[in-house]
């Protein structure tokens, strides 16, 4: 489900490329038809497509999925999150938020991205880990030619950060790689001891 259409970042390799300045929030009573909806749904309900952190009716969806049956995943480029940190129910076990990130440095969002600063999201994933340790976060991390470099860097970041969900996806259509030499996998990094070993 999307709650809104709007963004704060302009991506290269976003198909909504075009929707950026602009988009809307879902309406009042689209969502509340949903809530009557789903009222017995017992599976997740994925929130992304526009920047869900910035969705007028965030909260209030967050709320519905903490009393009802269902859990979710909040997809975010997590530039926003720190505005959440200080409400608890925005980290219950319902929730699963999915950071995607397309570098750890920015100058891996070199012309990719523009509008975010990585530092700030990785200061976000630290505090809420810090304030709320058994908070649930999804990485995925686009490798690209510019950031390939910079993942070791990140493994280790999110290892400290005890982020075991780490998903690696390439960015194969925008970079025009070839589609059977990319195969995207799962990192347990419980599995890596040390930065040698991931070496």
């Amino acid at each position: 489900m999307n709650l809104t259409t709007k963004c704060n970042v302009n991506c290269e390799k976003c198909w909504q490329k075009k929707v950026h300045g602009g988009g809307s929030d879902i309406k009042q009573e689209v969502l509340d038809r949903f809530f009557e909806l789903f009222k017995e749904y017992e599976g997740y309900v994925l929130i992304g497509t526009g920047e869900a952190t910035i969705a007028k009716h965030l909260i209030e969806f967050i709320e519905w999925i903490n009393i009802s049956k269902s859990k979710t995943m909040i997809l975010t480029n997590g530039l926003e999150l720190n505005q959440y940190i200080n409400n608890k129910n925005c980290f219950s076990n319902k929730i699963t938020w999915g950071i995607s990130v397309d570098g750890f440095y920015n100058s891996d969002l070199e012309n990719m991205q523009y509008g975010l600063d990585i530092e700030i999201v990785k200061e976000n994933i630290s505090k809420i880990k810090l304030f709320y340790p058994r908070a649930q976060i999804y990485i995925n991390y686009t490798l690209s030619k510019k950031n390939i470099n910079s993942l070791l860097d990140a493994i280790v970041f999110f290892e400290k950060n005890q982020l075991n969900d780490f998903y690696i996806t390439s960015l194969k259509a925008y970079e025009n790689l070839n589609e059977d030499k990319i195969v995207p996998y799962l990192l347990d990094l419980n599995e890596i001891e040390t930065k040698d070993k991931l070496k």
